[in-house]
């Protein structure tokens, strides 16, 4: 959880206290890394909005190819990691990313919003208008933000892609 590459997450801020759990993901890096400032009294903020932040392809197209090649990728470049889940492309990366961040926001009940499209509907959906207006709909109590959690976390159990032996 706190390997090697989190020093350099220790090194931004020396009042940052521990290390940034889901690295690999940008969104969730960003998350941590917001909550943390704001418990060390660094920034203050009242809401986390996520635009653009579906966890999944788009169009047929991949964001973020895992071997490192170009930053968008079709869907029939033949890579075996594409793959249709829970009503949506993506790869197991993205989901299990997704289950971390729905892990992170059980556990710290932050105030997250979702103006994007993708995967992450557990999310309340807020409009630019609410953005702009800061007219957020009312947040969602801990008992929902944790059945949410466990609900990903069964489907994860039951369908998530593994190679079979």
């Amino acid at each position: 959880m706190f390997g090697s590459y989190n020093e350099w997450s220790l090194l931004i801020d020396s009042d940052l206290d521990g290390g940034v759990y889901s690295m690999g993901c940008v969104h969730n890096m960003a998350v941590e890394l917001v909550l943390m400032l704001k418990e060390s009294g660094q920034l203050r903020w009242k809401r986390i909005v996520f635009l653009g932040c579906d966890f999944g392809g788009w169009n047929g197209l991949i964001r973020v190819p895992m071997d490192g090649g170009d930053d968008w990728q079709t869907n029939d470049d033949g890579d075996e990691w594409w793959i249709h889940w829970n009503g949506f492309w993506t790869d197991p990366r993205m989901i299990w990313y997704k289950w971390k961040l729905l892990r992170m926001w059980a556990r710290t009940e932050a105030p997250i919003y979702s103006l994007s499209h993708g995967l992450l509907h557990e999310f309340p959906s807020v409009t630019f208008d609410h953005a702009l207006t800061g007219k957020f709909r009312r947040y969602y109590k801990k008992k929902y933000i944790e059945r949410k959690f466990q609900e990903y976390s069964a489907l994860m159990a039951d369908t998530f892609p593994r190679e079979e032996a």
